[in-house]
């Protein structure tokens, strides 16, 4: 899990500062991101309690959760371009 964020967290980040060309443009979708991320762990905690849940769950909120935020905020940004 760490390994994922360690590689994807800059790797989305210099992404997208191409795409957006300024840091504090792409800052915003990365906190979005992270907050995603927090939440996706935070909600899969409790639900593995309660069922049977894999043991790949929490690799894959963290690309999920990336995943999402960069892609909203490239879809609510383009009509502002």
């Amino acid at each position: 899990l760490q390994r994922t964020e360690f590689v994807s967290l800059p790797l989305a980040l210099i992404l997208l500062m191409l795409v957006f060309g300024t840091l504090l443009a792409a800052m915003l979708p990365l906190g979005v991101g992270l907050l995603a991320v927090v939440g996706g762990i935070a909600a899969t905690f409790p639900l593995s309690h309660a069922t049977d849940a894999s043991q790949y769950a929490l690799t894959i909120v963290t690309p999920i959760g990336l995943g999402v935020a960069t892609a909203y905020s490239l879809f609510i940004s383009n009509p502002f371009r």
